[in-house]
């Protein structure tokens, strides 16, 4: 979704229980349509990834992927294993980085009231004659 007008600049449907392995085709399906690479990129657990997560490094992207569920207790990361989730929790602890995801949790918090709060009223009929 790009930040400033809430428009969705890519999608795709799947049958797999997470979105491993999916985001990169989805920067690319991006760039194919938008002729660039988004900038910053905040995506859930679900995606996270350790090629991915490089993948965001190489290309220099301002990426910002939850490594665990919300209001749970901290991962922990084997930084020698995972170098690039270990780099990820760290950005992550900074209070940039938990200013940026209050502002996409509150966002969807706000998206959802709206679909599923909001009514449209009935449509009349016109009236004829």
């Amino acid at each position: 979704m790009e930040g400033e007008h809430q428009l969705i600049v890519a999608t795709e449907v799947s049958a797999h229980a997470n979105d491993q392995g999916r985001l990169v085709p989805l920067l690319d399906a991006v760039e194919a349509t938008h002729g660039e690479w988004p900038t910053t990129v905040l995506v859930d657990a679900g995606y996270r990834n350790e090629a991915d997560l490089v993948t965001l490094e190489d290309r220099g992207m301002d990426g910002h992927v939850t490594l665990g569920r919300e209001g749970r207790r901290d991962v922990a990361v084997d930084a020698v294993k995972y170098p690039a989730t270990a780099r990820m929790a760290a950005k992550l602890a900074t209070a940039e980085a938990r200013a940026l995801r209050a502002a996409q949790v509150a966002l969807g918090r706000a998206q959802r009231m709206d679909q599923g709060g909001a009514r449209l009223p009935p449509v009349q009929p016109a009236r004829t004659g």
